[in-house]
């Protein structure tokens, strides 16, 4: 359940924290507003990883999907703040889990990133509590300014709240929240 899984899933699935390094721990998913129209459009990253064993953004199924979530949704991510997006759900018994988009609205370079994610519905059944998250530079590289990268995420599928999870009562939750 506590594996994260870069980019090797096929399956698809916020929160805010403040640009410190620290988390504020408020943001839900209902926060990340549309940013204003001037700022400017997230552009996606292929992680270090990835891009280490020849995938592109056109030659990824994967990437293919994020890139055009992103046309779709340019202004996505909360402004002076690194967010996450729920892509996609996988509720596939063999591979449950979700892709998320990490967005970096800051005005930084972030890399070496670790969090403790939280993952609920709306009523706060929890899928994941404070799972701990690594983006780790030689793994994911560093995330430019107004950059976004995909961030694939395993749960347990024996967890009932899971399968009534949807991208209308999902929640999410950012603790601890660090970068270099």
């Amino acid at each position: 359940m506590k594996k994260i899984i870069f980019l090797l899933a096929s399956t698809l699935l916020l929160m805010g924290c403040s640009d410190d390094g620290k988390s504020t721990g408020k943001s839900t998913e209902s926060d990340t507003n549309k940013v204003a129209e001037s700022t400017p459009k997230i552009e996606l990253q292929v992680v270090k990883k990835d891009a280490d064993n020849g995938v592109t953004l056109d030659n990824n199924e994967m990437y293919k999907l994020l890139t055009s979530y992103i046309n779709q949704n340019p202004a996505i991510g909360t402004k002076n703040d690194f967010s996450m997006r729920a892509v996609s759900l996988s509720k596939d018994l063999s591979k449950p889990g979700a892709v998320f988009l990490g967005i970096n609205r800051t005005n930084k370079i972030l890399k070496n990133i670790t969090f403790k994610l939280s993952v609920s519905d709306k009523d706060n059944n929890y899928v994941v509590k404070e799972l701990p998250i690594s983006l780790s530079e030689n793994e994911v590289g560093a995330i430019k300014p107004n950059g976004a990268v995909p961030i694939v995420v395993s749960f347990d599928p024996d967890n009932k709240f899971f399968s009534e999870l949807d991208s209308d009562n999902i929640k999410l939750a950012i603790t601890d929240f660090k970068y270099e």
